[in-house]
């Protein structure tokens, strides 16, 4: 499929789902999926390349988070553990004035975000191969961000811990999808790396039976020095 009949195809499974976004962020999202597609031929970046599942399985994720943090005045944003960029692109292509920085340890995925961070004219946002844990302690970056994502890395715990080293305090942290069955009770963990939860919103995605969530964290103190922790730490004993 060539980038006009894709991107065709992409704009009428919006219409098909009724979603309403800005024509130009349209554009962008279409023409993100498509160099996604293209390189699906050669890397697995995601099974999901078709544009009637980019659009159920990746925008409408994108789509979500950016409704639950609408009330946050974002003016950088990191994506932890973001794969071939989602959610962290797509939210860059609504707001194109937010400075994003997407991160993964895989250094092809992430050589394939830079150059299409570049395609989409998105000049001030960044793609950077390393690992969370390494990169929360880089000055650069700790406690730099005013919001951080990530997307079905693990239990909401792991995933915090990943993520809230770096965030600044005050700022807000967007899990997405964990598993149901890996919800704590308490707060007793958030709380251990400066953070509290806020709120957690159900969503549906089509042809799916179940749930899928969202978790808002707001980082209200600093996280400690000694988080994020190595990965066998992490793994061996979770908060």
């Amino acid at each position: 499929m060539d980038e006009s009949a894709y991107l065709r195809a992409f704009e009428a499974h919006l219409n098909k789902r009724n979603i309403q976004i800005e024509p130009a962020a349209s554009k962008r999202c279409g023409l993100y999926f498509y160099l996604i597609h293209v390189k699906n031929q050669s890397m697995n970046l995601t099974r999901y390349d078709s544009p009637a599942d980019a659009v159920d399985y990746h925008l409408l994720d994108a789509l979500a988070i950016n409704q639950a943090l609408s009330n946050e005045p974002i003016e950088s944003l990191i994506d932890v553990g973001s794969g071939a960029g989602v959610p962290g692109v797509l939210l860059n292509c609504i707001s194109t004035d937010m400075r994003l920085c997407v991160l993964d340890s895989v250094k092809k995925k992430m050589d394939f975000v830079a150059s299409a961070l570049e395609a989409l004219q998105l000049g001030g946002s960044s793609a950077v191969s390393a690992r969370a844990e390494d990169l929360g302690h880089d000055p650069a970056h700790r406690e730099q961000y005013d919001c951080a994502t990530a997307r079905a890395l693990g239990t909401q715990a792991y995933c915090l811990e990943l993520c809230a080293p770096f965030v600044k305090t005050g700022g807000g942290i967007a899990l997405l999808r964990s598993d149901e069955d890996l919800i704590h009770a308490n707060n007793q963990y958030a709380e251990t790396l400066g953070c509290l939860r806020e709120k957690v919103l159900n969503y549906q995605l089509p042809g799916r039976e179940k749930a899928f969530r969202i978790e808002i964290y707001r980082k209200n103190a600093p996280t400690a020095d000694k988080y994020p922790r190595k990965p066998g730490k992490i793994k061996k004993r979770p908060l």
